[in-house]
């Protein structure tokens, strides 16, 4: 009984990391200057993107959603929820409409647009049904992976350990996180047929 507690305890503390290294945030923190320098963006313009579609969205959900608020930032209130997809869609949109106006690379409009539609999509869903944003942001990931950096079923790993997370905490269910990944998947996708 308790080596049953200890490795259901040890299973929480991993999909609980699991989330945080899922999350859209840091898988565009990390994918979005790789992505930029394999398309031989300027450096400047992928700090922009960075600052724009990382560092921006990043402060907006910690602003909004203090630790007073949900004991897991990954599990707020629906209301809570609604807001976050609404303020992250519209700074999407607003950097993208700022790096295309500099003129920055197409990949880096591809990953905003990405982000942006990514986001909105989820919002709308979100009205009716609940999503994971986290799988909807691993499952676009994978793509930008595979089609800027290495075409290796590896990818397919962020998308199956933010469903494992997402699952384990009791977030989502298989329909959401399968549903997730093929949302994030397709507009990815879609969208770097017009960019790349």
């Amino acid at each position: 009984m308790i080596e049953h507690f200890s490795s259901d305890s040890r299973n929480q503390a991993l999909a609980r990391v699991l989330s945080h290294l899922m999350s859209p945030a840091c898988l565009a923190a990390v994918l979005l200057p790789l992505v930029g320098r394999h398309f031989q963006a300027t450096g400047a313009h992928i700090g922009l993107a960075f600052g724009l579609y990382v560092l921006l969205p990043g402060c907006l959900v910690l602003l909004m959603s203090p630790w007073s608020h949900s004991a897991d930032l990954y599990a707020p209130t629906a209301a809570l929820r609604q807001r976050i997809l609404f303020s992250g869609t519209y700074c999407y949109i607003g950097s993208y409409v700022v790096l295309s106006g500099i003129g920055a690379h197409p990949a880096l409009l591809w990953v905003g647009a990405s982000f942006a539609l990514g986001s909105a999509a989820v919002l709308v869903i979100n009205r009716w049904w609940k999503i994971s944003i986290h799988v909807t942001g691993a499952g676009g990931a994978a793509v930008l992976g595979a089609v800027s950096l290495s075409p290796t079923p590896l990818w397919l790993a962020l998308p199956t350990l933010a469903a494992w997370a997402r699952l384990r905490r009791g977030a989502h269910t298989r329909s959401q996180v399968l549903a997730g990944c093929a949302l994030g998947a397709s507009i990815t996708g879609l969208l770097g047929l017009y960019y790349i």
